[in-house]
């Protein structure tokens, strides 16, 4: 392989003088190095040997008897297959480059909670957790806003090839296992209920069909579910079964676990079971049903590259949550390749969805915020306190004049005046504050640790002293000479 890519081969020459000029050159021709300078098809090589056979030009070989001269031909036809077939295990055994992320940028900061998302390639369209509403954003970042879809509660699904209408499912009961599926025109419009259809998962193909899921009880199942998936047309009519698979799908308020390939012939479908989840694709016509992988508990939200090479998805827990792709068919016989990491935090990332060029991916990044807040009795509201700084487990000295919290995400121990003022860091990492605890005389914290450690540390810094450890809540006794703990054992059962 070395030699063929770098090393140039020994003219033929020196294998046998006799051979002719003409044949050197077209056995040269078939080994360069660039491909645009050999022969372009096997034809062209057969005109070159056969001008090359019928030409009497140099006494060698019209000396030579024809069975000498198809020995040379044959040759080098022998020599070209060779190296075509090299060129083939090359190709096939060298990677395609790996798609990497070049670089990450914010396009919101309104910090609500967010999730499932779809892009026409204008503006990004994303369910707003909090309240099922649906938002909406610039594809270069600013200001969010609400889509008016017509209803207070729904869920986002999908959205029509041609950008003009969001695919949505509003709740048909409080539990919000199903619903009903509408479209919903953007900017603005009337939505349009499609049919009696009442779901659990929905998306929607390039030409305005609809795939979508129902649970229905196994037969003889003793109550156990499955998922029945079906196509529908644009309106909702003429639906046709696919497949139904044993086991439930999430409810369509998470994301949907289907997918539609951009040339909408294949269909991802994801299995849910209790310990055995699988990815599933199936033809658009309800045939070649079969398993692409086992998934693993962590592995979400899989949706199709617009050049169908690859599937995006997330994969980990918070907060190691990131974005990876699965290279759907690589290799000369179309093997399914190893997944890709693209990030690496720092935030956890989540909900991908591929832009419509392909050139990026729009995801989920996550920071966990706390806000320190007060109930004001006479406005009965909450109000920030201590300018709502990110913090939580506020505890107070019994004058009142201090306080003392964690800071979160970190869960580091800081104590202040009420007012804010004179604020002191008393921990650092890797120590983990959990329910702090100002003593009665206001000079110590005392507070436990997620590793169930107690320790108690002066309101005017130092190192934290450690108390008892399996143990956990310490809480001051009124004189200030005694904590109360609850003891944490491990037992094995």
């Amino acid at each position: 392989m070395t030699a063929i890519l770098h090393d140039e081969p020994p003219n033929i020459s020196q294998l046998k003088q006799t051979i002719p000029p003409g044949l050197q050159r077209v056995v040269h021709h078939c080994l360069e190095k660039n491909p645009e300078q050999r022969f372009h098809s096997a034809s062209d090589l057969a005109f070159a040997l056969e001008a090359l056979s019928d030409s009497g030009s140099a006494p060698a070989v019209a000396a030579r008897s024809q069975e000498s001269r198809s020995g040379w031909i044959w040759a080098a036809v022998s020599a070209a297959a060779l190296l075509v077939i090299a060129a083939l295990i090359l190709w096939w055994r060298t990677p395609p480059a790996v798609p990497v992320v070049e670089s990450i940028t914010q396009l919101t900061d309104d910090g609500q909670p967010k999730g499932f998302m779809v892009s026409d390639g204008l503006r990004i369209y994303f369910q707003e957790r909090e309240d099922l509403r649906i938002g909406q954003v610039s594809v270069a970042g600013g200001a969010t806003a609400l889509v008016d879809s017509g209803f207070t509660r729904s869920w986002l699904t999908g959205i029509a090839h041609d950008s003009s209408a969001l695919l949505v499912a509003v709740p048909a009961d409080s539990g919000q296992t199903s619903g009903t599926l509408w479209m919903g025109p953007v900017p603005a419009g009337e939505p349009r209920r499609l049919g009696n259809l009442e779901l659990n998962q929905s998306t929607l193909f390039g030409d305005g069909r609809v795939v979508y899921a129902q649970h229905s009880p196994q037969p003889g199942g003793k109550g156990a579910l499955s998922t029945d998936w079906f196509v529908a047309e644009s309106d909702g009519s003429s639906r046709r079964k696919l497949v139904s698979l044993p086991g439930v799908v999430g409810t369509a308020s998470v994301s949907p676990d289907v997918s539609v390939s951009p040339d909408g012939q294949q269909i991802l479908l994801i299995q849910e079971q209790p310990g055995n989840r699988r990815l599933f694709e199936i033809g658009a016509d309800g045939t070649a049903l079969h398993e692409i992988r086992k998934l693993s508990e962590a592995e979400w939200n899989f949706r199709w590259t617009p050049d169908a090479k690859y599937l995006v998805y997330q994969a980990g827990i918070s907060p190691r949550l990131d974005i990876w792709l699965l290279p759907m068919k690589t290799g000369l016989f179309g093997r399914l390749g190893e997944p890709i990491r693209l990030t690496h935090g720092p935030l956890p990332y989540s909900f991908p969805c591929p832009s419509r060029d392909g050139k990026q991916i729009f995801a989920l990044g996550s920071r966990r915020r706390g806000e320190l807040v007060r109930y004001d009795m006479k406005l009965k509201q909450y109000v920030p306190f201590l300018s709502g700084i990110s913090a939580g487990d506020p505890t107070f000295s019994g004058d009142g004049k201090w306080v003392a919290y964690a800071s979160f995400p970190e869960h580091t121990l800081w104590r202040s005046h009420s007012d804010g003022s004179d604020r002191l860091r008393l921990t650092y990492a890797p120590v983990q504050v959990v329910t702090p605890m100002i003593s009665p005389d206001g000079t110590r914290v005392a507070f436990y640790t997620p590793g169930n450690d107690v320790f108690v540390v002066s309101m005017e810094g130092g190192t934290p002293q450690k108390i008892v450890d399996n143990a956990c809540c310490p809480i001051w006794s009124p004189d200030g000479n005694f904590l109360f703990i609850t003891t944490v054992w491990a037992a094995e059962v």
